[in-house]
């Protein structure tokens, strides 16, 4: 109840989240059941969407506020692919939460060659780097994160990584690094309802993983 989401795909028909209005309408009601406050919408900008950019996704944003009526307060960020179009969606406007943190992922085969210079380049610009969902870069060596760490890169855990979505590897990885402590957010990375009615109920969680989730989602409320 009263949930913050860092992370979803639900601005219809951009990327590879929810397709058309009518299936966003019944993913809000969902998420309004669940008890979920306030939603960052995060399209994807990558090469593999050639039409997202600041501009269109703003748009298409004011579109979606226009057409969906809810409880839920939703703002607009993006989740950026580190590929090799990165520099240039760098240099224009940033769809940031908060005018200083921003998501970005990689592919999940392997990082990009020049990705401590992408790291650097982010910070360079005024913007701390979110990494989105790590648990499933299952190539990237823990010594890896802990560099990343060490230089500043905040983690945002998918909370369905915790029920096996995933697989069993990611999730075991997941439960991992949250009791360690290694993650700043948590979200929900919401691509369909379907998927979410299946799984989240199966999400079983030891009174510590609990503790440790309920601090991310309080770190959440301050993006």
């Amino acid at each position: 109840m009263g949930m913050t989401d860092v992370h979803a795909h639900l601005l219809y028909g951009v990327d590879d989240g929810v397709s058309t209005l009518d299936e966003a309408s019944k993913a809000v009601s969902y998420l309004e059941s669940l008890g979920v406050r306030r939603m960052f919408l995060t399209p994807h900008i990558m090469t593999d969407c050639p039409n997202n950019d600041a501009t269109f996704l703003k748009q298409r944003f004011d579109e979606f506020l226009m057409q969906i009526s809810s409880k839920i307060e939703f703002r607009l960020a993006a989740e950026y692919m580190l590929d090799e179009n990165f520099a240039k969606h760098l240099k224009e406007e940033v769809l940031s939460f908060d005018s200083r943190h921003m998501l970005v992922e990689t592919s999940y085969l392997s990082a990009p060659m020049e990705l401590d210079i992408m790291i650097y380049d982010i910070m360079a610009t005024g913007f701390q780097p979110i990494l989105a969902h790590p648990e499933r870069y299952l190539y990237m060596a823990d010594t890896k994160l802990k560099q990343l760490l060490a230089r500043g890169v905040k983690l945002q855990l998918n909370l369905l990584s915790l029920a096996g979505f995933y697989g069993r590897g990611v999730s075991m990885r997941a439960r991992t690094l949250l009791l360690e402590g290694k993650y700043d957010f948590v979200g929900t990375d919401f691509h369909s309802t379907k998927h979410y009615e299946r799984i989240l109920p199966n999400i079983e969680l030891k009174k510590q993983e609990i503790d440790a989730v309920k601090l991310l989602l309080e770190n959440n409320q301050n993006l």
